[in-house]
């Protein structure tokens, strides 16, 4: 016992407290681990909402140029990342699902439903029509490294926007313009779309800037050229879109 009185003389030299004071040989008996319980619960009091009181939850702030994402009356919204050309494949045959099952299971029209496709990165050149395609084609499909046949139909125009021909082909793979009719929006990447200008200038000899502003002025139906399709992901989300991440 006696060393305890001594520590409690120390504890009195150093604080200027008496030295039967309860807080104080508690903590000295606890020790270290005491003192940050003892810290951690004060502080966990401390944090703690008052009874009756309605903590502010953090909502987004909705800007100007995002209000092409509020399509009227749609019922449910999904937004599809997409960032190479498998990908573009595949996020086709998901929304084309998506509007399907849609009404089928639940009577919904496509009228009700708001899809966003936002082509980025590697995904991108599918943004543009077939004028763009027919004149950059091979050079698309180089960068790109597509496969053979779609390598082959680059230079006939975007492989992805052709409009069924025949009754047996509306049963086949969905394209970027059945989906355009069906009421999905595109967002195009302008970030990627420089760079992808840049890099055809080279392949052909051209002038970036010029070829950069045909690009943009040559989108295919329902698309709109976003400063980065990044942003248009995280911007979709915050108007109630589901993200869809196809790769």
């Amino acid at each position: 016992m006696a060393g305890e009185e001594q520590s409690d003389n120390e504890i009195y030299t150093r604080t200027g407290t008496e030295p039967d004071n309860r807080l104080e040989r508690r903590m000295v008996m606890l020790g270290t681990a005491g003192l940050v319980a003892a810290a951690t619960a004060g502080a966990a009091q401390a944090t703690t909402a008052p009874t009756g009181s309605k903590t502010r939850r953090w909502q987004p702030q909705f800007e100007g140029a995002d209000r092409w994402l509020d399509l009227p009356n749609t019922q449910h919204r999904m937004v599809f990342d997409v960032l190479t050309p498998k990908g573009t494949m595949a996020a086709l045959e998901f929304a084309d699902n998506f509007f399907a099952t849609n009404l089928s299971a639940y009577s919904l029209h496509p009228s009700a439903l708001g899809v966003v496709i936002v082509l980025r990165h590697m995904a991108t050149p599918f943004g543009y029509n077939d004028r763009i395609w027919t004149k950059y084609g091979t050079a698309f499909a180089e960068k790109l490294q597509l496969d053979a046949k779609t390598a082959i139909e680059a230079v006939h125009g975007n492989p992805f926007n052709a409009a069924p021909s025949s009754a047996a082909e509306k049963n086949q793979a969905p394209t970027l313009q059945s989906l355009a009719h069906k009421g999905t929006r595109f967002a195009i990447c302008g970030m990627a779309t420089a760079g992808i200008a840049g890099m055809v200038a080279k392949f052909v000899g051209g002038n970036a800037e010029q070829i950069h502003h045909e690009f943009a002025t040559n989108l295919i139906d329902r698309a709109l050229m976003v400063p980065a399709g990044i942003v248009a992901v995280n911007r979709a989300q915050e108007h109630g879109y589901s993200l869809a991440y196809v790769g």
